[in-house]
């Protein structure tokens, strides 16, 4: 018949949008697809093979950045050996005393430079509490004269009281015990302070322990260094030609808080075989991202036919958004979420008493490109949604509904994605929340505004209502990091004003008198 099509040629339907095809012409068609699709990420793969120390210097670099927390008040020694990094030790504060009288200052006696902050001790001892019996103590035994420049005393940098009061501290550390067991009731003790406090010392170790009890009862005043961390280096010394004998020098040419904070770990491979899987895992990775857009495209090519140009529409739109969703996904966990993760890792290690200074190149490689990857295609979500919203599968009212479920698969998500702790799997979880809870709103405003297409007043008053609420939004977000940065401007300020405190040795005059600096009330 005329009207009949030939036999052999596709039957074209436009209500579908595309030409109707047998099934083994569907799958001829799918098999070019997964045909150009695999040579696409074998030449990917093959780039990623040439250029495998570059894929790994980027997969390490969010290892370079995470950094590690050190609470409480320890004190911090980073050990070196050249420009090696060795170890990291909490130190007691006799260990770090230890340390810091390597230059050259008494175990005996208290030197004008370790009185780093007068104020706290000198309020303490100008108005002792009822409670602090070693202050009261102390103040009973200072010479009229300090306590004369003591009571004159308001704040800030005295140089004759601070001369006064380390002459006196060490008069009275040669005078007799300080200790006792009511005064350092409420004072915790290193275990060598208290060891040696028991075995009833004489002489120049009773020096030492009120020295040491000194150091404990007042650490914000009296310290070798204001600072938690200090940089330890390791260096030969004299040697006879036979033996090198190793030294410690404090190396004062480095950051030492910055190197304590870095995460120190290595990535090692165990097994013969273990260099050319890790190969194999950045290749496989790096091509499967290369070639993505690729693979992308061969499936449009295979799909697109199949659906109306409606349908084509919005997924042309879908994609326009789901790339760049993607990307800020990748990066969102790559610079932020990835350090975190990793610092959350070793520290939940170190809590539980096991090392985490080495891992495996293979695990770490497969952890971060899987979270990488999920976090990207969890970015992709809202795109997913909206698409589907505009065929008409969903709407504003199931999606609502299924608000509870979606926090559930959410956490699930970040339970699987993630190291398994708390906090990173929370961190993942929240931007997949919000963003979803951005998808059901935007669902309601479309289903609103066909409702208010015959009603512009309505529409008019919703538009006003959102531009305050986002005005709302913008002036408590800018509050709070304001109010941050005034925090960590205040706060830096105050770890600079101790670490750097002028310490000024009284001034002499011609005559050999000195000069005093003594506010009066």
């Amino acid at each position: 018949m005329a009207n009949e099509p030939e036999e052999g040629r596709p039957l074209l339907d436009a209500d579908e949008g595309g030409p109707v095809k047998s099934f083994l012409d569907h799958l001829e068609d799918l098999r070019w697809v997964l045909v150009k699709s695999a040579a696409a990420i074998a030449v990917a793969m093959l780039i990623c093979l040439i250029a495998a120390p570059q894929v790994v210097g980027l997969i390490k670099r969010p290892l370079d950045q995470a950094k590690v927390s050190y609470p409480g008040e320890d004190k911090i020694a980073v050990l070196m050996f050249g420009t090696n990094h060795l170890n990291t030790f909490h130190l007691t504060l006799d260990q770090w005393d230890t340390i810091n009288l390597r230059t050259n200052h008494d175990a005996t006696r208290i030197s004008l430079e370790e009185l780093v902050e007068l104020g706290p001790i000198a309020t303490r001892l100008k108005e002792p509490d009822k409670t602090d019996l070693l202050s009261q103590c102390l103040t009973n035994q200072l010479s009229k004269a300090t306590w004369q420049m003591l009571t004159n005393y308001d704040e800030g940098t005295n140089a004759a009281l601070q001369q006064a009061l380390v002459d006196d501290l060490n008069r009275v550390m040669r005078a007799g015990p300080l200790y006792d067991k009511q005064r350092f009731e409420k004072i915790t003790l290193s275990p060598d302070t208290a060891l040696l406090a028991a075995s009833n010392p004489q002489g120049d170790d009773l020096a030492k322990l009120n020295r040491r009890l000194l150091l404990h009862a007042y650490p914000w005043s009296i310290s070798r260094n204001a600072n938690r961390f200090i940089a330890v280096t390791v260096e030969p010394r004299n040697t006879d030609g036979r033996e090198i004998l190793l030294g410690l020098r404090i190396d004062t040419s480095v950051d030492p808080e910055k190197l304590a904070k870095q995460l120190h770990v290595d990535l090692n491979t165990l097994s013969p075989a273990g260099g050319f899987m890790v190969a194999f895992q950045v290749a496989m990775y790096g091509g499967i991202a290369i070639a993505s857009p690729l693979i992308l495209l061969f499936i449009a090519q295979f799909v697109f036919p199949a659906l109306k140009m409606r349908e084509r529409k919005y997924v042309y739109r879908g994609v326009f958004y789901a790339v760049p969703l993607f990307l800020i996904g990748a990066s969102f966990c790559y610079f932020i979420l990835m350090p975190v993760a990793l610092s959350a890792s070793q520290m939940y290690s170190n809590w539980l008493g096991f090392s985490a200074s080495m891992w495996r190149a293979e695990d770490y490689i497969s952890f971060v490109c899987k979270f990488m990857l999920g976090m990207g295609l969890g970015f992709e979500m809202p795109v997913v949604i909206l698409v589907l919203v505009k065929i008409g599968i969903l709407n504003y009212r199931i999606l609502s509904k299924a608000r509870r479920y979606m926090i559930v698969i959410n956490l699930i998500l970040g339970a699987l994605l993630t190291t398994p702790e708390v906090l990173t799997q929370v961190l993942m979880a929240l931007p997949l929340q919000l963003l979803y809870e951005i998808t059901v709103w935007i669902a309601w405003y479309w289903e609103k505004k066909e409702e208010w297409r015959d009603q512009p007043a309505a529409r008019a008053r919703f538009r006003r209502k959102l531009l305050m609420v986002i005005l709302i939004i913008a002036l408590v977000i800018g509050g709070v990091r304001a109010g941050f940065i005034l925090y960590k401007a205040k706060k830096a300020d105050a770890k600079k004003a101790r670490a750097t405190q002028p310490i000024q040795n009284a001034v002499t005059n011609g005559t050999g008198a000195t000069t005093t600096n003594v506010p009066t009330k």
